[in-house]
């Protein structure tokens, strides 16, 4: 792959991540590596296109332009998307995006990544504190642990339908300790997203694809 392209929300982004979070710590590793080995072929542009807030409308309604504004043709792309936190998010008793919405939402992400580039890999977001309810500096909004898993489930079916890689955080976090990964129940501390991407990390080196 000559370039890697990161969709998501704040936690793509690297929101608490002393080191800029999981998507930097990859960056850096990749760079580390062309340096070392003086090799083209481990040569790699990574673009980080994590925006804070976003759900997965939002990233729908962007995701083509900013992506074909990063790639050009005769280059191969890896496309990897984290979305479906912020959908889930609860103001004044109604979800951000229903089940049924974001079902295809996912659905014309994955035909939307598919054509537009070489590969296409989906990661899951960390399961937040069951005990959170409201979100401790946005007044309220609510998120709730068990729909998002619901969530989860739904990406999750979606992707293996149409034999698209997923990375399943959910489900490797859900019985470790929470308070060491989570910086207030919600967003992923520094050893949180150093976990993100030492799965991330293995699961595109499994692929051959970095």
């Amino acid at each position: 792959m000559d370039n890697i392209l990161v969709f998501g929300h704040s936690v793509t982004q690297g929101l608490w991540g002393e080191k800029g979070g999981w998507v930097q710590r990859l960056e850096n590793s990749l760079v580390s590596n062309a340096l070392e080995t003086q090799d083209e072929d481990d040569i790699y542009y990574l673009f980080n296109q994590g925006v804070t807030g976003d759900t997965s409308e939002d990233l729908l309604n962007r995701l083509e332009q900013e992506y074909r504004n990063r790639t050009e043709e005769g280059y191969e792309d890896l496309l990897i998307i984290q979305i479906g936190a912020n959908d889930v998010i609860e103001e004044n008793g109604q979800v951000r995006v229903d089940p049924e919405g974001f079902r295809q939402n996912i659905v014309d992400l994955v035909e939307l990544g598919k054509e537009l580039s070489d590969e296409l890999i989906f990661v899951g977001d960390f399961p937040v504190n069951p005990e959170i309810g409201e979100i401790p500096y946005s007044p309220g909004k609510k998120l709730d642990y068990s729909r998002l898993k619901q969530y989860e489930e739904i990406k999750k079916e979606v992707c293996s339908e149409k034999e698209v890689g997923y990375i399943d955080l959910f489900k490797m976090m859900e019985n470790r300790n929470q308070n060491r990964f989570l910086e207030e129940g919600v967003h992923p501390t520094s050893q949180g997203h150093k976990f993100v991407y030492q799965k991330v990390k293995k699961e595109l080196e499994s692929k051959n694809l970095i």
